[in-house]
């Protein structure tokens, strides 16, 4: 445990921690480790502090907290010098009647308060209309605030009064505030009321208002400018009415009585009526066609040529969406049509087998003679035999023929696929052993057998010297060959090799033309090999 704050930082009792002469300043309780109440201060906290102190410092009773109001001083134990009062004594005293002091802590003046001062503590100026002590003298009723001391008149006198204390009427000629605003146009230049300035008779010609000094609004003139303007003037003279200034649109003259003259309109009717319909008048205001435009015009006033696109009375004809400009008029497009159409006003399409931009164009091989779209040429169920591309105005390429090209020609035409697009027939005919005009069938036994023997014995020779030269090939350059047998039914045969296919006696027979192969057909005992 530790030791509390003993008398000159004695050692406290080792056995209970009590302080034998007591606690040092600021401290109390047994063990002298209490620090002292609020309102006591010193050794074992006996000293009682300053009652005008708001709390004093517990070692030496000095005030840190500072003092109650009316009193200053390390201690409080001062009054606040003359002229102050409150807390720190920082508040100033007010105007105390025979320039007493006042209470050093409320700030009262015991007194009251001196000329032109009022409230608690006399710091308040008089309120507007009073004076005096205490401020409990009126001002005179015809004074605008008076001197709070003496009840001079010092802020002026209501209207129609004057003197130092407004106690005299206005003079002629004048009215208001200390008489200093001159009357207004009174009927016959009368005098004016001397407090308001009205006019007791009414105004002079082209004057109004409660004084008189306001001139005739826009559309007035006149004795209080009661007579109104011609509805049609911009506002006439205050005097006599005259339009001195001009005329809403459609009128004309001194008084803005007369309309505009025919085929004219707007303000001073120096503008031209645009072209109404049946060439009737515009409107002489604003120029508008009351019935509307005429045919190829539009806008407010029918001036307005039509926008592209549109036609007729007031333009609200719409030219036709296959027509790239027509005739404001009469919405006729001149043959000028978009791709795909014809007549007058492009409403036509183009005839069967025609199409494009003034239908100009020849449909390609469309299916069955279909008719091609008549804005683009396409074909929309297809080409027919021997063409393809989008307008089928393509012939097939070699090798191809039929509807959109799709066919392949025969690998047995003389000369291999070259055959007619449209039909698919062999141009220059087929190879030995096959017939038809496609070369798609294999020949009668009996007379392919005549047929080919002649030329059997014939190639047998040169057959023999390919033999012996491909044995040579093998001494000199020795490579593996496989042979390739396939049966017709078989889903194994090659897709990338050049294989036809032939009819014997109403049986498939495929054939191979890169290489001479023997191919089986689902009947074993039938072989056919390429010669």
């Amino acid at each position: 445990m530790v030791c509390g704050n003993c008398l000159w930082s004695e050692q406290c009792q080792p056995n209970n921690g009590t302080c034998q002469n007591g606690c040092d300043e600021g401290f109390e309780g047994m063990l002298c480790n209490e620090t002292c109440e609020n309102g006591t201060f010193g050794r074992n906290c006996v000293e009682t502090c300053n009652n005008t102190c708001k709390g004093c410092n517990r070692t030496n009773g000095i005030c840190d907290n500072g003092c109650y109001p009316g009193w200053k001083g390390k201690f409080c134990h001062e009054e606040c010098d003359d002229g102050f009062f409150g807390e720190q004594c920082s508040m100033i005293c007010g105007q105390c009647k025979n320039s007493e002091e006042c209470h050093s802590v409320k700030g009262t003046c015991s007194s009251g308060c001196f000329a032109g001062y009022e409230g608690q503590f006399c710091n308040k100026s008089c309120s507007d209309g009073y004076f005096g002590q205490n401020c409990v003298s009126k001002c005179n009723d015809t004074c605008i605030g008076c001197n709070r001391t003496g009840g001079l008149c010092d802020n002026g006198c209501y209207p129609g009064w004057k003197g130092a204390y407004c106690h005299e009427v206005c003079n002629g000629g004048f009215y208001g505030s200390n008489c200093s605003m001159p009357c207004g146009y009174c009927v016959n230049l009368e005098q004016c009321q001397a407090i308001n300035g009205t006019c007791m008779n009414g105004c002079d010609e082209g004057y109004e208002g409660t004084y008189c000094n306001k001139t005739c609004e826009n559309g007035t003139f006149g004795h209080n400018c009661l007579e109104t303007c011609n509805s049609t003037c911009y506002g006439c003279n205050r005097t006599n009415g005259k339009c001195e200034t001009g005329c809403h649109p459609g009128w004309k003259g001194d008084y803005c009585h007369e309309e505009c003259n025919d085929g004219f309109f707007g303000e001073y009717c120096n503008m031209t009526c645009g072209h109404c319909k049946k060439s009737e008048e515009c409107s002489p205001i604003n120029g508008t066609c009351l019935d509307g435009c005429s045919g190829g015009y539009e806008g407010q006033l029918c001036n307005k040529t039509c926008r592209n696109g549109y036609f007729g009375e007031n333009c609200v004809y719409r030219c036709n969406d296959t027509c790239k400009q027509c005739d404001r008029f009469s919405g006729a497009c001149g043959s000028i049509c978009h791709p795909g159409w014809k007549g007058e006003f492009c409403h036509e399409e183009c005839d069967e087998h025609r199409y494009g931009d003034g239908c100009n164009e020849t449909c390609g091989k469309c299916v069955d003679s279909e008719p091609c779209h008549h804005v683009n040429g396409s074909c929309v169920n297809g080409c027919g035999s021997g063409y393809h591309g989008n307008k089928c105005d393509k012939v097939c390429e070699f090798g191809f023929y039929g509807p959109n090209c799709k066919s392949a020609c025969s690998t047995f035409c003389k000369t291999s696929r070259d055959c007619h697009h449209v039909t698919g027939a062999c141009k220059l005919g087929c190879i030995s052993g096959v017939k038809g005009s496609e070369c798609l069938q294999v020949q009668d036994y009996q007379t392919y057998f005549f047929g080919v023997l002649g030329a059997l014995c014939f190639t047998l020779f040169v057959i023999l010297l390919c033999v012996l030269y491909k044995i040579i090939q093998r001494i000199n350059h020795p490579r593996t060959m496989t042979e390739k047998s396939y049966f017709v039914s078989d889903s194994s045969i090659p897709q990338n090799e050049d294989v036809s296919l032939l009819k014997k006696d109403d049986q498939p027979v495929l054939l191979n033309h890169e290489n001479p192969v023997m191919l089986k057909l689902e009947t074993p005992s039938n072989y056919y090999t390429k010669l």
